[in-house]
């Protein structure tokens, strides 16, 4: 009996230490299991790069879209992903160009038409965009391709200086260290729409990294004499360590809009794709260079500059009826009236920041200094109208307009936000 049952003892004994020996390699696997933390939401609350406060504990409803949420959304350009992704955003196009919109936020805001109340400011890389001359904004000259990431942050906001009334618009391009690899894409659409944008980034090892970035757009435009012909061009160098981090970019843009605006009832009666005076031709040449660095002094504090320069030029021709025409006059003057204007105006500037940023307190101080040249001249000649109302046998142009001026700005500024209680941060700023 007791040869018998010694092989059974045995068993029992190895199917016991087999079930605890499994047991114990699944409690450590669960063990070495890696904990999987909350993604948390950072986004810059001053112009210049360096600082940033959790989405949730900033004292605003800023709403923020990524460069994915940009290639989701299949938009024509900024203005046209706004309206249809950003609450409270509407556009207007006014001019008769999506490139040319209206961006209304809250009953503030930005527009490239001159003479428009401004109440929005648009930053770059910590580069304000709105033009010297008017604050106006050219969404046309702002590279799609290079987009990485918006932040809209409502209010009137001191750290975004002069008429950001009812908000700011905070634009970061990619990277090579954000955004290595390459991509290309094309569109056919109807009225002869056809565009093209590709982007190529890689970074080393040693912390170096370099993009480049894209597009050119083409549309005949579905009224009479509307294309629109738009190139732009990114190109950004940098390097990222542990110490500090540099990059320079430089962007361009070619642009020709054709917005000929509205017509009257009675001719969109009669034809939807008629318009009433041939041309409304603006054509915008950009260029802009950007040095942004930052120096990690210790685990607590960082020194930031942004470094810039900013060229634009712009060329429009108006085709009007001439105000001064009576056709009851014997002498009556010319029914057309052309009205060329050039616009060159070059932003230079920069601006330091210094940040110090623990568990419970973030604080940024900081100065900005703008200045810009502006030389703008208008030419006025009278002429007929054919019979698709373009000026034509255009007379001798007489000069109306013709002023040269500076801008200045400088700003100092100061951010402080503390955490009473982990769900409860006053901020103060100004």
């Amino acid at each position: 009996m007791q040869s018998n049952n010694t092989p059974t003892v045995f068993r029992r004994r190895t199917v016991a230490v087999a079930v605890l020996s499994a047991c114990s390699a699944i409690a450590q696997a669960q063990e070495n299991k890696p904990t999987v933390l909350p993604s948390v939401e950072v986004v810059g609350t001053t112009p210049v790069p360096g600082l940033g406060l959790p989405k949730d504990q900033i004292p605003a409803n800023v709403q923020t879209a990524s460069d994915k949420d940009l290639r989701n959304a299949q938009s024509l350009n900024l203005p046209d992903f706004m309206a249809s992704q950003l609450p409270s955003v509407n556009v207007n196009e006014t001019q008769g160009n999506p490139f040319q919109a209206d961006v209304n936020y809250r009953g503030f805001t930005a527009s490239p038409l001159l003479g428009t109340p401004q109440g929005l400011s648009v930053y770059l890389d910590g580069v304000r965009v709105n033009e010297p001359f008017g604050d106006s904004v050219n969404w046309d000259l702002i590279p799609r391709a290079a987009i990485g990431s918006i932040a809209l942050m409502p209010g009137s906001n001191p750290l975004f200086g002069l008429n950001t009334l009812g908000g700011a618009l905070a634009l970061r391009t990619k990277s090579g260290f954000t955004d290595p690899g390459a991509s290309i894409e094309a569109e056919f659409g109807s009225f002869r729409r056809r565009s093209l944008e590709g982007e190529i980034g890689n970074k080393t090892a040693d912390g170096f990294h370099w993009f480049v970035a894209g597009n050119t757009f083409r549309e005949d435009g579905w009224r009479d004499f509307s294309p629109t012909d738009v190139d732009q061009l990114f190109a950004k160098v940098g390097r990222r360590t542990a110490q500090y981090e540099v990059d320079l970019s430089l962007a361009g843009a070619n642009t020709d809009l054709i917005g000929n605006g509205v017509v009257p009832r009675t001719l969109y009666r009669q034809r939807e794709e008629s318009v009433f005076t041939v041309p409304d031709q603006t054509e915008n040449r950009m260029r802009m260079a950007t040095l942004n660095g930052s120096w990690f002094i210790d685990d607590q504090q960082t020194l930031s500059a942004t470094l810039y320069s900013r060229t634009n030029r712009t060329r429009t021709l108006n085709g009007d009826l001439n105000d001064d025409f009576d056709p009851d006059e014997p002498d009556a003057e010319d029914p057309g009236s052309e009205n060329r204007s050039k616009i060159r105006q070059t932003g230079l500037g920069g601006a330091l920041q210094w940040s110090h940023s623990t568990a419970s307190n973030q604080l940024a101080v900081g100065a900005t200094y703008d200045r810009g040249r502006i030389k703008f001249s208008q030419t006025e000649a009278e002429g007929d109208l054919d019979d698709s109302r373009r000026v034509v046998d255009v007379e001798e142009a007489e000069t109306t307009t013709d002023i040269r001026g500076r801008t200045r700005n400088w700003s100092v500024f100061v951010t402080d936000t503390y955490a009473i209680l982990p769900t409860l941060q006053l901020t103060l700023s100004g």
